[in-house]
């Protein structure tokens, strides 16, 4: 008799991996237009087989392409970025995995400090006249929070650092 449980679909509330990836983050940081391209990419393969996946491709997109130039305008450019992006029953969660030293940790951190305000759209409406006159590196994590209503979460442990971001995905 064979063991069934290896050939079973998993179970609606485990996560199920989609797609991977593995960077070198010198060639990635290299040049800006990587990261619409890569972020452009994941989300087609990740929104594929979705109930409107030109829309939830458009979304993806653009979430990811935001964290993607976050990394880069930080000067994240040693070791290796990993991407997955797992559904977990109606939604999508995308981590990227990274290297970091304890300054761009610290940096980091406080960026992401920038969504513990208690109001975020009232931050992001404090900071719509100076998005273009004098930006702030955390602007784009509030837009994403304020205007689109997710949250990217940052982790860091031993010089591993972690952004995940979870999107409805139907």
């Amino acid at each position: 008799m064979s063991d069934l449980t290896a050939t079973q679909p998993p179970t609606p509330d485990a996560a199920q991996r989609v797609i991977s990836l593995r960077l070198a983050l010198p060639g990635f940081a290299g040049a800006w237009s990587h990261c619409g391209g890569l972020a452009d990419y994941i989300a087609r393969y990740a929104a594929s087989d979705r109930y409107d996946p030109e829309g939830l491709t458009t979304q993806l997109a653009t979430y990811i392409n935001e964290l993607l130039e976050l990394l880069t305008r930080q000067g994240f450019a040693r070791g290796e970025l990993g991407v997955e992006v797992h559904r977990q029953g109606e939604a999508l969660a995308v981590r990227l995995r990274f290297p970091g030293d304890p300054a761009q940790q610290g940096a980091l951190t406080q960026l992401f400090a920038h969504l513990d305000a208690p109001d975020l759209e009232a931050a992001y409406r404090a900071r719509l006249p100076h998005l273009t006159s004098a930006p702030h590196p955390a602007d784009p994590l509030l837009e994403l929070a304020a205007v689109f209503g997710v949250r990217p979460v940052f982790e860091a442990s031993e010089g591993n650092l972690e952004i995940t971001l979870t999107v409805a995905a139907e």
